[in-house]
C-alpha cells in the first residue's frame, strides 16, 4: 500500500511540472500590450448628375435663382455651366404692361450710360473631384436690328462680380470674378487656379455694375439686341 501512495504521489508532481513548462512557452509567444490594423477605404467618382441652381442672394433656396428665373441649362457634371440668366434690358424702366424694359431715343450731344434691368447670375459645377481649375469667358456680337443695322460704337462691358462658393468650409476657395471691359472683344468673368472652384460657384453680376454704352446720335427708334456667349473650358487660371 505505500508504494501504490508514493508512485500517485510521484505522478502529480510530474503533472504539475508539465502544466507549468506549457504555461511559461506561451507568455513568451504574446508581447503586451498586443496590436493590430484594419485598413479603411471610401472611393468617390466624378459627378454626373445635373447641380441644382441656387439663388446668389439667398443660397438656402435651390429653386429660385433669384433673377426671374429660365437660366437653367440642365446641363450635368463633373464640370457645367448650370445656370445662365436668360435675358436681361437695357435703359430706364417704363410700366407699359408688358414688363419690359425701355428707353427713349437719346438728345444728348453726349454719350449714354444704360444700366441692366437686372443681375446676371452664372454658376459653375464642378464636381470633377481633381481641383485642377476652370476658366469661364463672355464674348458677344455687336446690339443689332434687322431694320436699323449696328448699334454703332456701343460697348457693353460687364463689372466684376460677386462670387460665392456654395456648401464648402474654408477649402477649396472659390473661382476668381474679374470685369469685362466689352463683351464684343470678349473677356474672361471666372477663373479657378488649381485647387480652387470646386464645387458650386455662384456669380451674381449686378445690374448697377454693367454698362452699355451708346455714342451720341448713334440710336435709332427700334430694338437692338445681341446673344452674350458664355463659355466654360478646364484651362485653369495661372
Amino acid at each position: 500500500m505505500k508504494k501504490v501512495l508514493t508512485s500517485a504521489l510521484l505522478a502529480t508532481t510530474i503533472l504539475g511540472a508539465g502544466l507549468a513548462v506549457s504555461s511559461n512557452v506561451n507568455a513568451a509567444d504574446t508581447v503586451l500590450p498586443d496590436s493590430a490594423t484594419t485598413d479603411g477605404s471610401v472611393t468617390f467618382t466624378p459627378g454626373t448628375d445635373p447641380t441644382d441652381p441656387v439663388d446668389p442672394t439667398d443660397p438656402v433656396d435651390p429653386t429660385d435663382p433669384g433673377d426671374g428665373g429660365g437660366g437653367e441649362t440642365g446641363h450635368a457634371g463633373p464640370l457645367a455651366i448650370v445656370y445662365a440668366t436668360k435675358a436681361v434690358s437695357f435703359g430706364i424702366p417704363k410700366d407699359d404692361g408688358t414688363g419690359s424694359v425701355s428707353t427713349t431715343v437719346p438728345v444728348s450731344a453726349s454719350k449714354q450710360d444704360l444700366k441692366g434691368s437686372n443681375f446676371i447670375s452664372l454658376q459653375v459645377a464642378d464636381t470633377r473631384g481633381t481641383d485642377a481649375g476652370w476658366t469661364l469667358s463672355v464674348k458677344a456680337d455687336q446690339f443689332k436690328s434687322t431694320k436699323s443695322g449696328e448699334l454703332a460704337g456701343a460697348v457693353l462691358a460687364l463689372g466684376k462680380g460677386d462670387n460665392t462658393l456654395i456648401g464648402t468650409g474654408a477649402t477649396p476657395t472659390p473661382a476668381s470674378a474679374a470685369a469685362v471691359a466689352s463683351v464684343t472683344d470678349g473677356g474672361t468673368v471666372l477663373s479657378a487656379k488649381t485647387g480652387e472652384g470646386a464645387g458650386l460657384n455662384a456669380d451674381k453680376i449686378r445690374a448697377d455694375n454693367m454698362t452699355l454704352t451708346i455714342p451720341a446720335g448713334s440710336a435709332k427708334a427700334d430694338t437692338y439686341a445681341t446673344t452674350l456667349n458664355w463659355s466654360l473650358s478646364d484651362v485653369p487660371a495661372v
